[in-house]
């Protein structure tokens, strides 16, 4: 390498000197800017834009121009604005200038009470306001040929739509020098006709009117081909309040239930709820439909049905919809190892107890099976309450109220239940299982 070169390349560079405040704060035109940069000047939001970051502020006090700001120098709750809620907002703000001198805020604050002006109309095309003032331009004598000769082939007249889809982005205003142009009917946003000159449009095709259909033939009942059975009495043995139909069980009638329609009951039974209905004893007239069905027809109560005779009538509401007859299975009888457990359990506690201490120790077990071994005895005379069970021959107990010695607890006392003693109803299937694997 050349010792000139060399040297060259050892030889530090000099950074370019510092400007001084002066210079930094030196406008365009030479001249040092008076502003206090610790100062709050007033001003508004002459722009923003939340997606890049930054906006300008217009204000009289800076004559140098708009001052730039960035999105930090924002307060925290206004940097997330768009660009439509902050325009216009009056603030203040304190300025500093970049070193070719032009304006930028430091720190830009709202003043309290500053609303934003509203968002600026989109500009206005004026050359495009100007094109769709124009006119538009005349048929060239080629195109005029074109469509004459599409008519002509056409029988000289046709639909207007039909026309503009063969000949598109030309508008009634060029054609009306060349051809007719006539509306369908009277009102001209319709369909329309273009013909030639001197061809006038057919005449449009009017519907045919409809046919009158025949009074006789409207009146005629559904049920034409019915046939009479006569007049019966019965009693409603089930009604669907929501389908609006139900059945009327008569021994009168052989041809089974007889199903009737919520309109034939009389006019105030017919917002009767099921509860109501069900139960009631009724007269009517049977029709035998085509099907070999029964049918009433002008049904009327009799005599309503009694809250013995018909639970439902205790219930309202879904629960009543909800209800479902289902059919009673009998219980099975005890096994001899079951019977033999559960008097062991009341010779240890005495020989009688209370039935639902004794539930408690042996689960899934009825009043019905256990009648044949024991003796179920209720504590008064009502059925619903207390009950005791013991082995045949002994004394049931007192009533607690007048057993001494024994505290009232606010709950059943729950017994040890046996070590063997699993619910009757598995012990029955592992024993069936037992006699089929053998």
């Amino acid at each position: 390498i050349p010792a000139n070169i060399h040297c060259a390349m050892k030889r530090p560079v000099e950074p370019p000197p510092a400007p001084s405040s002066s210079v930094r704060r030196r406008l365009n035109h030479g001249e040092p800017s008076s502003i206090d940069e610790d100062s709050w000047l007033l001003g508004y939001v002459l722009s923003y834009d939340q997606h890049k970051g930054y906006g300008f502020v217009e204000s009289p006090a800076v004559p140098e121009g708009d001052v730039y700001f960035q999105r930090a120098a924002l307060p925290q709750e206004a940097q997330a604005r768009m660009k439509g809620q902050v325009r216009g907002l009056e603030v203040e703000f304190t300025v500093f200038f970049t070193p070719d001198g032009k304006p930028r805020a430091r720190k830009v604050r709202v003043l309290a009470g500053a609303r934003a002006l509203p968002a600026a109309p989109p500009p206005v095309n004026r050359h495009q306001e100007a094109l769709s003032a124009l006119p538009p331009p005349p048929l060239s004598a080629d195109i005029v040929e074109k469509m004459t000769q599409f008519l002509e082939d056409t029988g000289g007249t046709m639909d207007f739509g039909k026309f503009t889809r063969e000949f598109k982005g030309f508008k009634k205003q060029q054609l009306e020098p060349h051809f007719t142009l006539t509306p369908e009917d009277d009102d001209a946003g319709g369909r329309w006709q273009i013909s030639l000159l001197g061809v006038s449009p057919p005449p449009l095709p009017r519907p045919p009117p409809r046919p009158e259909k025949d009074p006789a033939a409207r009146a005629k009942p559904e049920s034409a081909e019915d046939v009479p059975l006569g007049h019966f009495e019965g009693t409603v043995a089930l009604f669907d309040s929501f389908k609006g139909y139900g059945f009327i069980k008569s021994d009168e009638v052989a041809e089974g239930d007889v199903y009737f329609k919520r309109s034939e009951l009389p006019l105030e039974a017919q917002n009767y709820p099921r509860a109501k209905l069900v139960g009631a004893k009724v007269e009517f007239d049977a029709m035998l439909t085509s099907h070999g069905k029964a049918r009433g027809e002008r049904v009327k109560i009799i005599e309503e049905p009694s809250q013995l005779d018909n639970p439902d009538a205790q219930l309202n509401g879904q629960a009543s919809r909800d209800r479902r007859e289902v059919p009673e299975v009998p219980a099975p009888p005890l096994n001899d190892e079951a019977v033999a457990e559960m008097t062991q359990f009341l010779e240890e506690n005495g020989g009688a107890m209370d039935y639902g201490k004794f539930a408690n120790a042996f689960t899934g077990v009825k009043k019905l099976q256990l009648e044949n071994h024991f003796t179920l005895v209720p504590e008064s005379d009502d059925a619903g309450g207390r009950w005791q069970i013991t082995l045949p021959g002994v004394d049931p107990l007192p009533p607690v109220e007048d057993r001494e010695g024994v505290p009232s607890s606010p709950g059943p006392e729950r017994l040890p239940r046996p070590s063997s003693s699993r619910p009757i109803q598995d012990r029955g299937r592992e024993q069936k299982r037992s006699s089929l694997d053998g």
